[in-house]
């Protein structure tokens, strides 16, 4: 780990990963620091997206795709199911194989990453942010970098810390229990969703087939 880098990113997700990547590729030096032991884990997401969304930053890949979604299930309180074909194919994610990928792609890049780095605070000189602070094993160490990136989630704290409202209003946000279960029989193509009281407090339930991942070795 040196003094100082181009690019800090703080953070080691698919957004955190991709910038990274990308600076690391204009032939910069890049550094991540991701406040998790591992890229990808715990899992943050309900990993259903879309075709178009992932190729717009990456080629698809079988080793992190789960399931391929084709159909969505609306059903009604009465019972009653429509189905309808997407117009473009989704995906389920693997999402710690999908995360764990994109970071690998960084560092071939020539991107550096450490994990188990929570970055607390920001250097600053003047009013200009000029670096960051974290705790890494135990000891708390200092990064001077041009550009810092926050790349720490919808709340992000170094945004913050930088004078950017990064604060949600709780009423423009949504919150939900998710399970991951074994033995239920659904299509793995469509995604389904019941609606109504009976379905959930909250009037909306959702659940799709995750599939099975092989495993890699690289």
């Amino acid at each position: 780990m040196k003094r100082y880098y181009d690019v800090v990113v703080v953070g080691g997700g698919p957004a955190g990963s991709m910038a990274a990547r990308y600076a690391a590729e204009l032939g910069v030096s890049v550094l991540i620091l991701e406040k998790d032991r591992d890229i990808g884990y715990p899992v943050r997401c309900g990993e259903a997206v879309s075709r178009k969304g992932v190729e717009e930053f990456i080629e698809p890949d079988e080793k992190w795709i789960a399931s391929h979604i084709t159909k969505f299930s609306m059903n009604a309180p009465d019972g009653t199911e429509v189905v309808l074909p997407l117009p473009e194919e989704g995906f389920v994610l693997e999402r710690r194989v999908f995360d764990y990928e994109l970071a690998k792609s960084a560092a071939n890049a020539g991107v550096e990453i450490l994990t188990r780095a929570y970055v607390n605070g920001l250097l600053f000189d003047g009013d200009a942010v000029s670096g960051v602070k974290f705790d890494y094993r135990g000891e708390q160490h200092e990064v001077e970098a041009d550009v810092i990136i926050a790349a720490d989630g919808v709340e992000s704290r170094v945004g913050r810390w930088a004078g950017i409202k990064t604060h949600i209003d709780f009423r423009d946000m949504e919150s939900c229990v998710q399970y991951t279960v074994s033995g239920i029989d659904v299509d793995p193509n469509t995604i389904y969703f019941h609606f109504g009281s009976n379905a959930a407090p909250e009037d909306i339930f959702g659940y799709f087939r995750r599939g099975v991942i092989r495993q890699t070795s690289d």
